[in-house]
């Protein structure tokens, strides 16, 4: 298996999410900590993002018309430009984060292992709100009518 073949069977490891013709995929087994976002129609890869350190990632992204956010066993919820998939913040948790993240409007939801779920500035990242559950959040949030 070669990172980004795009004849390879959706293994376990690997997460995705569909959206306009667009495969935002996550490559665990020979490309650990790698997103990939691939053009269905002409069958290619049209970037890659590397985590730092080859941490994995396991939520699934969110993504919406400019931006794919992720979170990742680096304690960290990275922001990627969709078209190019360069990074353009990340925030820092004090726990891995395997929850799904969710794009609400100007803000992005998503728990960590550190036991808070976090609302974060979805323009730079920026903290706007914690709540302490007291234990690890590896669930995805629940949004309904944007809140």
């Amino acid at each position: 298996m070669h990172c980004g073949d795009l004849l390879e069977p959706l293994d376990a490891f690997g997460f995705l999410r569909i959206e306009r013709q667009e495969l935002i995929r996550l490559h665990e087994i020979e490309c650990k900590g790698t997103v990939l976002a691939v053009d269905l129609k002409a069958a290619k890869v049209l970037w890659r993002f590397k985590s730092s350190r080859d941490f994995p990632f396991f939520s699934s992204p969110a993504v919406d018309a400019e931006r794919v956010v992720i979170g990742g066993e680096n304690k960290l919820l990275h922001c990627l430009d969709r078209k190019t998939g360069k990074e353009l913040w990340n925030f820092a948790a004090r726990g891995k984060i395997d929850s799904s993240p969710a794009i609400v409007k100007d803000r992005v939801v998503v728990g960590s292992d550190d036991g808070h779920v976090y609302i974060v500035s979805r323009k730079d990242g920026k903290e706007i709100w914690k709540y302490e559950i007291g234990s690890h959040v590896d669930s995805s949030p629940a949004v309904s009518e944007g809140v």
